[in-house]
Order: structure tokens, then C-alpha cells, then sequence
């Protein structure tokens, strides 16, 4: 079984939707997470590699309107648009 980052990033993200979340946090919720992550699962990439992975995503998911990307603090917040699919990922 293998998950998107982008889902993951979106759940971290759900799960704090009253604030920011740091690229370093998110990271650090995604560390234990690689072996199951789709294109991640057969390496083991080193924190600054999977942060600037999970960046690609943020801007990705910023460029849907899923979350707001403050690059001058490389903090995210989730928009409600993010928040709705995240809960439609839930229920799969």
C-alpha cells in the first residue's frame, strides 16, 4: 500500500487548520511515513531532500487552492477548498 504526500500533507494540515505549519514539521510528519509514500517507497530520502519534495508538493497543492504557501516563512495553512478534501480522502 502505497499514499500520495500530497494527502498527507493535506491531512497534517487538517489536522491544524487553526494555524501554520512549517515546512520542518511537515517533514517531520512525513519522516516515518516514506516507505509508504508513492515514488518515495524505495528510497530513504534525507531531510533536506524530502523538504524540498514537500515543498514541490505545497506549491502544487498552493496552485490548486488547497492550501496558502507563505514562501517568505515556508509556512501553510489549509483553505477550506484543501480542508474538503482532505475529509473526502477520509471517507475513502
Amino acid at each position: 500500500m502505497t499514499i500520495k504526500l500530497t494527502d498527507l500533507i493535506l491531512k497534517a494540515l487538517a489536522e491544524n487548520f487553526n494555524s501554520s505549519v512549517s515546512l520542518e514539521e511537515l517533514a517531520e510528519i512525513a519522516g516515518p511515513y516514506t516507505f509508504l509514500i508513492d515514488k518515495l517507497a524505495d528510497e530513504r530520502p534525507d531531510e533536506q531532500v524530502l523538504q524540498s519534495i514537500i515543498l514541490e508538493n505545497l506549491i502544487l497543492l498552493h496552485d490548486q487552492g488547497m492550501v496558502l504557501l507563505d514562501e517568505m516563512t515556508d509556512r501553510s495553512t489549509i483553505t477550506p477548498k484543501g480542508l474538503k478534501a482532505a475529509a473526502l480522502k477520509e471517507l475513502q
